[in-house]
């Protein structure tokens, strides 16, 4: 399975109405979205394909982990750190 080049450009909408604050870094592009006196950082995650899973060749694979290919169909906000207590 091949990777496939992904484009890690924002939305059309970007940023978001939601967004307290946005910009981007080394990561790629950002959304922020202010609870209280927490801020949750999103990142935007494209449409895209990539393979999932371990080879069967790897090193403490488990017989669980099929390397399939995974296609993303719409690209999505997702949280870069855990949820924390506070937000």
């Amino acid at each position: 399975m091949s990777i496939e080049a992904v484009d890690l450009q924002p939305p059309l909408d970007f940023p978001p109405a939601w967004a307290s604050g946005y910009g981007e870094n080394d990561f790629g592009v950002y959304s922020e979205l202010d609870f209280g006196r927490t801020v949750i950082r999103l990142r935007w995650i494209p449409p895209g394909e990539f393979p999932m899973g371990s080879p069967e060749d790897e090193s403490g694979r488990d017989s669980d982990e099929i390397l399939h290919q995974v296609k993303l169909t719409r690209g999505f906000w997702i949280a870069d750190t855990p949820c924390t207590q506070a937000q």
